[in-house]
């Protein structure tokens, strides 16, 4: 058995290698000798991720410094994830120590004892239901998937330790934390701020809070509800789990009144909370301010956190999210991405709703395959599909087939690298990339289906 899953590995990742090879010998027009070389390294880090036959974090390794050394880009793109305006993944950092404060202080302690007392959470059933319905809560409130994932990782996690979960249904339980988070991204425009206020650019429609979740909100409510119902159906917990609500509540008194440390935390989270909600007002990036923010945590006397902090960081997670977001970022200045793009786009469809969802939902699917960043696939698929539905007549507005671009997008993986709060939350909540591909498979057939019930609202509500 373990010859054959070793055997299978290297298949998949010889295919990589081979496809690879391929790639830098045949004839490729208008594919510039850079471009050629990411295209071909991107093809052999995708197999070598999807078998797992070295970590993740090495395999990215390989790729940035295989791009540095042939001169296909430079180190300023190959690591913009660290250096761009954005400062995605400084911010990613801070969730980390966030995540950190919340249960070093003991408030993760006591709000998960509160949740388990409240009666309402008894088996695996009703906490997969909860950790949904504080995904939808948190996504109000929070505008970044990095931030509110670890957050509500720290109080899954607690849950789980004191009720006595096994690791096995402890790690399923993670997993749900940072997997339920995708489609809650696209509920709310706030909920994912930076990257939906760029959709809503590309669109031409103007949305605001109200009207996008009168476009997308609604639908994706329903599409949180069914990947919620999906996952109860993929992971089925190793043994029966009980939540011994009456010995929560019992533990929950034993805490008594709130102590200095999880005072400092709420008073902590709760300006973290009031500068996420009023950025888009300010000139300043939410990843800037939430270092500031973070950073002030660990001074004396008013923090409470310290060096030691640092420690749980896991860096191979950094490591692989600086890979999967350099992918898209090298892609746009060789031109691989839009490569890709132009050469899958045919010269004219035919018009038509249907095939039109069909063709844009395949397009975006793909591209989001080989490029893997959802904002580096947006930025190139969104505009092309724009500009294509002008100039063809798709028998859709442009508008439309951003709209449902962006959904399929955001709201598909089967890869770790395809969301990066799902990458970002690999090390440490324990899940591997077989995990994620066993629930991203059939994840992403249902996220075809949400294509559907989109378009179907989009011609109730009049703009199809």
């Amino acid at each position: 058995m373990l010859f054959e899953k070793l055997r299978s590995k290297t298949v998949i990742a010889l295919a990589g290698l081979t496809l690879g090879l391929f790639i830098m010998v045949i004839p490729l027009p208008e594919l510039e000798n850079p471009a050629r070389v990411q295209l071909a390294l991107t093809f052999a880090a995708l197999s070598f991720w999807a078998s797992g036959v070295v970590p993740a974090s090495i395999t990215g390794m390989l790729y940035m410094g295989l791009l540095l050394i042939t001169g296909s880009s430079d180190a300023l793109t190959v690591f913009s994830g660290w250096t761009s305006e954005g400062g995605s993944l400084w911010l990613v950092l801070c969730a980390f120590l966030i995540a950190s404060g919340v249960k070093k202080s003991g408030l993760a302690r006591r709000a998960a004892l509160s949740i388990c007392a409240s009666g309402h959470v008894k088996d695996y059933r009703s906490l997969i239901a909860a950790i949904a319905v504080i995904e939808l809560a948190f996504a109000l409130i929070i505008p970044s998937a990095f931030a509110r994932t670890f957050v509500i990782f720290a109080l899954v996690k607690e849950i789980c330790e004191e009720n006595g979960l096994s690791e096995m249904d402890s790690v399923t339980l993670y997993f749900a934390c940072f997997a339920l988070a995708v489609p809650t991204t696209l509920i709310f425009l706030t909920s994912e701020a930076a990257l939906n206020t760029f959709v809503v650019d590309y669109s031409g429609l103007e949305l605001n809070w109200s009207g996008w979740f009168g476009v997308l909100g609604i639908p994706n409510i329903v599409y949180l509800f069914l990947m919620t119902i999906l996952f109860m159906k993929v992971f089925a917990p190793s043994r029966k789990i009980f939540i011994d609500g009456a010995k929560c509540r019992a533990l929950l008194g034993t805490l008594g009144k709130l102590g200095p440390e999880e005072k400092k935390m709420i008073v902590w989270l709760s300006l973290m909370v009031l500068f996420w909600l009023i950025y888009p007002f300010m000139r300043i990036s939410i990843a800037w301010g939430t270092m500031l923010l973070t950073s002030l945590m660990f001074l004396p006397r008013i923090g409470l956190l310290d060096a030691r902090d640092f420690a749980s960081i896991p860096t191979g997670t950094l490591v692989f999210l600086t890979c999967a977001l350099s992918i898209g970022a090298v892609g746009e200045s060789t031109g691989m991405s839009q490569w890709v793009a132009n050469a899958i786009l045919p010269g004219s469809l035919s018009g038509g709703i249907l095939p039109t969802v069909v063709f844009v939902s395949a397009i975006s699917l793909i591209v989001h395959t080989l490029i893997g960043s959802v904002l580096a696939t947006s930025a190139v698929v969104l505009p092309v599909l724009a500009s294509f539905a002008a100039a063809t007549g798709l028998g859709i507005s442009g508008a439309c087939s951003v709209l449902i671009a962006y959904q399929m997008i955001a709201g598909q993986f089967f890869l770790s690298m395809h969301q990066a709060p799902i990458a970002s939350g690999m090390e440490l909540a324990g899940y591997d990339e077989k995990t994620v591909m066993k629930f991203g498979i059939p994840a992403t057939c249902l996220a075809l289906v949400q294509q559907a019930l989109t378009t179907g609202w989009f011609f109730l509500i009049g703009i199809l």
